[in-house]
């Protein structure tokens, strides 16, 4: 399986997958995309509109790179496209973890975000999240791992005189959780304050100290991995 020729399929669709090295074969499983409209929907249940190539590690040990990824953040589903042009939810059970390329006007947009995007699962330690559930891991270190949660409602605002007949609309939102070496998972802002009060007693000189001096924006993604990569050194 292993040493099965990767093909390169030229698809013509409503999606336009150019720009991707490759098109999943069957060694990611998974079933069809059922049929699901949301039309009349405002928003998108989706992590990012466009495609985006991701690399995956399975639960088998096996990886594959550049897969065509999409992410229903609102079904929990984590969509890709096989040899045959059709596109597939992956079955999560076999995906150890996987790195999504991150589109580049979401790049352009956030100032200091990462380019890539690390997703595991195994965190039900954080509320609301099963075992199965992937999240955005942004640092693991030995004392200090920080983790993001996507999630995305569908909700009916409540009629009024401005909106008489309001439509569904996706709500987007994203939390974050500190977990210490104790493992518990604390709530967390991306703001200093809210960070350093996160810290281990121990640790919350220092990292007032390191923020100072090195004129730190922990709401800023690059500023804040510099950050906990120092707090782990010191623990």
């Amino acid at each position: 399986m292993m040493n099965r020729s990767i093909k390169i399929i030229f698809i013509l669709t409503l999606i336009s997958f150019s720009g991707f090295g490759q098109i999943v074969n069957l060694e990611m499983n998974g079933v069809p995309l059922r049929a699901s409209s949301y039309e009349g929907i405002q928003g998108s249940p989706f992590l990012f509109d466009d495609w985006s190539n991701a690399s995956y590690t399975m639960e088998k040990g096996w990886t594959k790179e550049n897969v065509p990824t999409k992410i229903n953040v609102y079904e929990k589903e984590i969509l890709t496209v096989n040899d045959n042009g059709n596109q597939i939810v992956l079955d999560k059970k076999q995906i150890y973890s996987f790195v999504l390329n991150r589109p580049q006007d979401n790049l352009r947009d956030n100032d200091g975000a990462l380019v890539k995007m690390v997703f595991k699962k195994g965190f039900n330690e954080i509320p609301g999240v099963s075992e199965s559930d992937f999240v955005n891991v942004l640092l693991e270190g030995e004392n200090y791992v920080l983790v993001r949660v996507f999630k995305n409602k569908l909700e009916t605002p409540p009629k009024n005189s401005y909106s008489p007949s309001p439509g569904k609309r996706f709500i987007p939102s994203e939390s974050y959780y500190l977990i210490n070496s104790s493992g518990e998972a604390i709530s967390v802002r991306l703001s200093n304050r809210s960070m350093v009060k996160s810290l281990d007693p121990d640790d919350q000189k220092d990292g007032k100290k390191y923020l100072k001096e090195n004129k730190l924006n922990l709401n800023r993604e690059d500023h804040l991995i510099q950050f906990l990569v120092k707090m782990n050194e010191i623990s």
